[in-house]
């Protein structure tokens, strides 16, 4: 009895993996733990060291497990089914059997069956995909990185069977006379005979192109090699099969096939993790163009043409240049489209009218962090998002800098999440902040050991009468106390930076300004040095002043901005810029939370090693500073140009002083991200931040921008024009049903339209694109006729008809209700 189970549900980054025998499992099943399922120990059929896909599918497997979750078999049918195999097994019933799950009450097992000896994932795919076949288990359990839950149930009453099988010869997964492997086998062939079949059967994917765009695909698919442009993107060749990086499984579900035309297209039975999956769900085959514009170009045709033209058609792309340049001087320029794939559509009636964090900036794991328990909690995947990138900037050494060419930033920030009581901006610090807060916490217990060390030596040499040995330093990287001179003393020993963590921002203001006295402002001041770092000197009535080296503080905190403002009208505080250095990030309307979303078990400590490392780096000294490359430094060049233009002819003075430091914000998100990314794929940075970061971050900056206008609307008290012309143009929209309009018809049919400033008028229209709602489609200039600015013409994205009909419904109800209240008061005059 030689299986054993790595169990990883106590497992930390440090610590070693534990293991569970066949023979502990089995005591288990016998005595099961009491208490929700997650409190059971996970378990895994295979050991790896990393807990990715990949090691998955590159580990050594002990057992077979199968779900039998939705079949209803009773002990009978369990024993019936896998007696026959003649092998050991153990079977038990799930926390969730007998219970109502979805109004059924069934019998739910999990089943076990050991391994002579450890197999390759090769092996062990086909066997644990044909065995869940065979049976018609849940597939889930046969994906490679699928975890398991040793036994267990809800109360020590609940209902619970196990049957204890393991006296039996273990099973040889290499055995081909096995009964089990034979099935097992057999189901998993049957499959792929099937899905190789529908395969080839599928018709080509139709694609609606004309004129030299037609010319150009066909040249791609004559110049490009479907295998070779898989096997750059790290698609697998197993034996005629090709494996997607993506897959969960391990179990290869890309086909390249070869149509009677002799034109090589592709198939993939892949889930929708893989994105060439994503396109034929609909029974179609890819051809190479398929393939590339795909992989390559996010599904942009367009943009996918327009960039291999030149590459498989030289002469003709000249050629074509050179027909455009004379239909320019014709003045026939191309029409305007509305896009191919409308962006995701925000709720203009919302509170705060922000568009939505653009989570592919971030590395995968905090990406699948942020979905998963936003998913759960309903909160916004934003929020977790923000304050995962900004805290893991925060974890960077503070004195870590980014060369800009005129200044250099640090990866350290400052983060204002905004929303109201119960929008959860505490439960989303919280669970985003969580390894931040155990990384501090075993720090301070590492100096609470050492500082124990010291005091025992200091005796000793009291007794020995010699010199007491030096205190070691205080070690923390987070701290509550926020008045300055609490905060250097701590710094003093802490040259790599101290990080708050607050709900609310008036918890930090109430602090900061505790003892400020009649100076008023006193710490606020060395806060504002806080921002940049450096050197700083404290000075006390009592004691000789305090020379900080780099006083510098990391800082998220929960915003109310009504209340914010409330305390800006009372005190006229604001002035010193303090708030400014805050970027903004307003959480979006929660949503209904889901109990029975499903968080991966490793996606906590996926996330949670990504700060590990970068703590790991600091420790280890590994350098972190970077300079720009020359693409790079451009961008932010050309940034921080239009950003000052931008702030010289904004009229709100708050938020022109905010806009100001957009630039430093950019730098810091660029250098968090550059860090970031880094650290999610195990690699130290590179000494050179590449302008793909840059324009991450300044994709991020644009979004940061909507979200701090809202915030200003409220601390500079306007009366939010371009907000009230936002709105109004929406309901016009629905009121109406326009699929299509020109501005005119908003001046007619939209309140306050008429007669609105046109730079507010400019800017709301610009807004309702950004929100996904409407895209420009105003012809261009035809030459020697008059164009007017009202011309101007807008496609409705069709899904704000759809996902906004309830409120067309209420709003046209309302304005009848109106009209018959004048019909009645005013007799219709």
């Amino acid at each position: 009895m030689t299986a054993q189970f790595p169990l990883y549900s106590s497992i930390t980054a440090e610590a070693p993996a534990k293991f569970l025998s066949l023979a502990g499992l089995r005591d288990s099943a016998r005595s099961p733990k009491i208490g929700p399922k997650a409190g059971a120990p996970a378990l895994t059929p295979y050991y790896a060291e990393a807990k990715t896909k990949e090691a998955a599918v590159n580990a050594e497997f002990h057992a077979l497990v199968v779900d039998h979750d939705d079949d209803n078999l009773t002990v009978a049918e369990i024993c019936s089914l896998y007696d026959a195999y003649g092998v050991a097994y153990l079977a038990y019933t799930t926390s969730s059997h007998q219970q109502d799950k979805g109004g059924v009450i069934a019998n739910r097992w999990k089943v076990v069956i050991p391994l002579a000896s450890p197999t390759s994932h090769e092996r062990y795919a086909p066997l644990a995909v044909g065995l869940t076949l065979h049976h018609g288990a849940d597939p889930a359990q046969a994906r490679a990185q699928q975890v398991f839950y040793a036994p267990n149930k809800l109360t020590p009453s609940a209902p619970y069977e196990f049957i204890d099988a393991t006296d039996r010869p273990l099973l040889d997964a290499n055995d081909t006379g096995s009964t089990l492997v034979v099935a097992a086998l057999s189901a998993y062939r049957q499959e792929q005979e099937r899905k190789e079949q529908v395969a080839a059967q599928a018709p080509a994917k139709p694609r609606s192109v004309s004129g030299h765009d037609a010319g150009i695909i066909g040249k791609v698919c004559q110049q490009y090699d479907i295998e070779g442009e898989l096997l750059r993107h790290g698609y697998r060749r197993v034996r005629k099969k090709y494996l997607s990086p993506q897959s969960s499984t391990g179990d290869p579900g890309v086909y390249i096939i070869t149509d009677d035309d002799g034109k090589e297209r592709l198939y993939s039975h892949h889930g929708v993790t893989d994105p060439l999956s994503a396109l034929n769900h609909d029974g179609h085959k890819l051809d190479m163009f398929d393939v590339l514009v795909t992989l390559d170009y996010a599904g942009d045709v367009s943009r996918a043409v327009a960039d291999l033209a030149p590459k498989v058609d030289p002469e003709g792309q000249k050629q074509r240049q050179r027909e455009y340049m004379a239909e320019q001087d014709a003045g026939k320029p191309k029409e305007p489209h509305p896009p191919a794939q409308w962006p995701e559509l925000v709720d203009p009636f919302a509170e705060y009218v922000v568009p939505p964090f653009p989570l592919d900036v971030l590395p995968e794991q905090f990406q699948q962090f942020a979905r998963d328990k936003a998913e759960g909690s309903g909160f916004d995947a934003g929020g977790y998002a923000t304050v995962l990138l900004i805290a893991s900037g925060n974890t960077v050494d503070h004195r870590a800098k980014l060369d800009l060419g005129p200044f250099s930033v640090p990866a350290y920030s400052w983060l204002g999440l905004v929303g109201d009581s119960g929008q959860g901006k505490s439960p989303v610090m919280k669970s985003s902040t969580h390894t931040v807060r155990k990384i501090n916490d075993d720090i301070v217990a590492e100096s609470n050991r050492q500082l124990g060390k010291w005091q025992d030596a200091c005796q000793r040499a009291k007794q020995d009468k010699a010199d007491p040995p030096p205190k070691p330093p205080w070690k923390q990287r987070n701290a509550l106390d926020t008045t300055t001179e609490a905060l250097a003393s701590l710094l003093v020993d802490n040259p790599e930076g101290v990080n708050l963590y607050h709900d609310e921002i008036t918890e930090l203001l109430g602090r900061m300004d505790a003892y400020s006295g009649k100076d008023g402002g006193k710490d606020r001041g060395v806060y504002l040095r806080a921002y940049d770092g450096g050197q700083v000197t404290i000075n006390r009535a009592t004691k000789l002043p305090l020379v900080v080296d780099n006083f510098s503080v990391g800082i998220i905190a929960g915003i109310q901005p009504e209340v914010l403002a409330a305390k800006f009208r009372k005190s006229g505080a604001g002035a010193d810029g303090l708030y400014q250095r805050f970027a903004m990030y307003c959480l979006r309307p929660a949503g209904e939370v889901n109990y029975m979303a499903r968080t991966h078990p490793f996606t906590e400590q996926n996330a949670a090693q990504v700060f590990t490392t970068i703590q790991r780096w600091n420790e280890d000294g590994t350098p972190l500073n970077a300079s720009l490359s020359h693409g790079a430094q451009k961008a932010m060049q050309d940034y921080h140009n239009q950003v000052r233009k931008l702030a010289t002819r904004t009229a709100a003075k708050r938020f022109a002083e905010h806009l100001d430091k957009f630039p430093g914000f950019l730098g810091r998100l660029a250098f968090a991200l550059h860090v970031t990314h880094a650290a999610a794929a195990g690699e130290p940075p590179a000494a050179t931040l590449e302008a793909e970061t840059m324009h991450r971050a300044m994709k991020l900056m644009r979004v940061l921008y909507r979200h701090s206008e809202a915030v200003y609307s409220v601390l500079d008290m306007e009366s939010g024009e371009v907000r009230a012309l936002v709105k109004s143009a929406a309901e016009a929209i629905l009121c109406k049903g326009w699929e299509r309009f020109k501005r005119g018809d908003l001046t007619r049919n939209a309140t306050y339209w008429q007669g609105a400033d046109r730079h507010h008028a400019e800017n709301a229209i610009d807004y309702l694109i950004e929100l996904g709602w409407i895209a420009d489609v105003t012809p261009p200039p035809v030459a020697g006729k008059r164009g007017r600015k009202s011309d101007g013409v807008f496609q409705v994205n069709p899904a704000a008809h759809r996902q906004f009909a309830q409120h067309a419904e209420r709003i046209t109800q309302a304005r009848a209700e109106r009209f018959q209240a004048l019909q009645t008061v005013a007799g219709g005059n």
